[in-house]
């Protein structure tokens, strides 16, 4: 076959998965109300696992109510024993048809958050996203125009994010790591892509900050690296960890291929597993939201 090595195994750090398949995470909106796993999505990933799939990335699950009361989305939640004991038999579920599973961990939605909730969202800075008619994948473009799909052109702003709220953030996202290595998981996944709460803190284009954790990239790479850095030392070595991280903003300010890089080399250092690229953000829906119809670069 022309893709020989399709089925042979290969490990991500500590992790051996039984062939190169992988499903990347998506939000399903299968969850129930108080944000605990639901049958249809207990079934739909035990689907995947069962058709062969050989790692199952988990759709972004939240580590606090301070990320809940700032987003409309359903997704999963994880720092309550409720929802670690639910979550534990998605994890085993999906290991019963042969895939291992990491969890997706998501601080929190950052540019993305609403106010509709009663709760201001905060982010690195003052910086809300604004979204272009040429950014908008070419086939849901007609569909928005009649009204038939609805998106933010204009996101609310943010209000800057205080030192404290990013080591408090910090450790409700370690403690909701090691809850999902207690309830079974194979590996982590630390969201910092599309625009959330960590994408903007790493992007020149939404961090404007002038203390520790803004200006130089070294200085915006701050809360990621520590989150990284704390999450391994509570997870131990056992657990595959990673980043999933926008390679490419794709709008004037934004992240680069070259800076990014020089995160990934950070990374490297604290002993991450993997890197999981990820592409543009809710500004830049083309690149974010790919569909076989569209004329972008390859």
């Amino acid at each position: 076959m022309k893709y020989e090595n399709l089925f042979k195994p290969i490990k991500i750090g500590p992790v051996e998965i039984k062939n190169r398949i992988g499903m990347a995470p998506m939000n399903l909106f299968f969850s129930e109300p108080d944000g605990s796993v639901g049958e249809q999505q207990m079934a739909y990933y035990a689907a995947r696992a069962k058709g062969g799939t050989g790692l199952i990335v988990t759709e972004a699950i939240r580590t606090s109510m301070e990320g809940v009361n700032r987003t409309f989305y359903a997704n999963l939640r994880l720092f309550d024993v409720n929802w670690q004991n639910r979550i534990s038999e998605l994890f085993e579920t999906i290991h019963c048809f042969g895939a291992k599973v990491f969890a997706q961990i998501n601080i929190g939605p950052g540019p993305q958050g609403t106010t509709a909730r009663g709760f201001q969202t905060y982010a690195a800075s003052a910086v809300g996203y604004e979204l272009t008619k040429e950014n908008i994948p070419k086939t849901l473009l007609p569909r928005i125009e009649k009204g038939q799909l609805y998106v933010h052109f204009k996101g609310e702003i943010p209000r800057p994010m205080t030192i404290e709220e990013i080591h408090r953030d910090t450790e409700d996202c370690v403690k909701s790591c090691k809850m999902a290595v207690v309830a079974g998981v194979d590996g982590i996944e630390i969201h910092a892509a599309h625009g959330y709460l960590l994408h903007s803190f790493l992007s020149p284009r939404f961090n404007k900050r002038t203390d520790a954790y803004g200006g130089s990239p070294g200085n915006r790479m701050r809360f990621l690296l520590e989150v990284m850095e704390k999450v391994r030392e509570g997870i131990g070595p056992k657990v595959a960890l990673g980043v999933r991280a926008v390679a490419d903003e794709h709008v004037p300010g934004g992240l680069t291929p070259d800076e990014m890089k020089l995160v990934a080399a950070e990374l490297e250092k604290l002993g991450y597993d993997f890197f999981h690229i990820a592409s543009g953000s809710y500004e830049a829906m083309r690149w974010m939201n790919c569909e076989k119809d569209m004329d972008l670069p390859v």
